[in-house]
């Protein structure tokens, strides 16, 4: 069995890899990369590396050629993604999981958009498939993280509102079993058991073994907070924005249940707690 999984550069897709090695050790594992330069880490790890840009028609054609099935790990990126489907479908690709969003029928900063046009491609274009609608990855909240870590502080202007996440490799061992079964239904959620702000808090402490203290203020003064303790600007502005969208309420993820995810790791998640450790600067 020839598998194959794309974005093998990137930090999902290479765990997804690592599972598959221990999973199914006699199939050949296939990668695909977007830059030479990659490729010879790829083939060093026993992964067969073959190069395409999802932008390129053509060469995602060539790429899939002689495999059976894809993990197909999405871009944020509008449009190209259809190139990904018809180069599946052009060479019979027998089956097909592909790296949604969990709730894309909400915004979801923009990157709805793609998700639902590359399910809906999926739908159309007669191949067996699995759409993964995955919730967020824990390190959204590095930023907070790194400033409870080190001033055992965590502001916050969420509210009550609660967001889902689990660890990225977590979410790569998921789409490696849901890939190797291939008997999962066409749509799986994937998430995490809610949590608000201040449970967050609660965990940084446990995993930092002393307390944290969770104070609700504006947004204003939470960036304020971030910016001064030296936390780098991307992550900044990753933590007011995600605090932002679980004040809105309006992501879905009360709702959300690890129990369809726990059933295919075929274990329990790792606790909120021991996942900030893993985070810990």
């Amino acid at each position: 069995m020839n598998i194959m999984v794309t974005g093998a550069a990137g930090g999902y897709g290479s765990a997804a890899l690592t599972v598959l090695k221990d999973l199914v050790p006699t199939a050949t594992l296939y990668g695909l990369v977007r830059h030479h330069n990659q490729v010879a880490t790829l083939e060093a790890q026993g992964v067969h590396a073959r190069l395409g840009d999802y932008a390129d028609a053509g060469a995602m054609v060539a790429a899939f050629k002689g495999i059976d099935r894809v993990l197909f790990v999405s871009t944020p990126q509008p449009d190209i993604q259809q190139n990904v489907v018809q180069a599946a479908k052009t060479n019979h690709v027998s089956y097909i999981a592909y790296t949604s969003i969990y709730a894309p029928d909400l915004p979801q900063f923009g990157l709805e958009i793609s998700h639902r046009q590359t399910e809906q491609w999926l739908r159309d274009s007669g191949l067996h498939y699995t759409i993964l609608r995955n919730a967020w990855y824990t390190r959204v909240q590095q930023g907070l993280i790194n400033l409870a870590a080190k001033t055992h502080q965590l502001p916050y202007f969420s509210g009550d509102g609660v967001i889902s996440s689990a660890l990225r490799r977590e979410y790569a061992e998921a789409g490696a079993r849901v890939i190797v079964a291939a008997t999962a239904s066409p749509i799986v959620t994937l998430a995490g058991k809610p949590y608000t702000y201040p449970e967050l808090g609660t965990a940084i402490g446990t995993a930092l073994g002393a307390p944290v203290t969770s104070t609700a203020v504006s947004e204003t003064e939470t960036k304020a907070q971030l910016t001064q303790a030296g936390v780098d600007a991307t992550l900044v502005g990753m933590a007011v924005a995600y605090q932002d969208y679980t004040r809105k309420g309006q992501n879905g993820e009360a709702a959300a249940d690890p129990t369809e995810f726990e059933r295919i790791l075929g274990h329990p998640l790792t606790p909120l707690a021991a996942a900030v450790k893993e985070l810990l600067p």
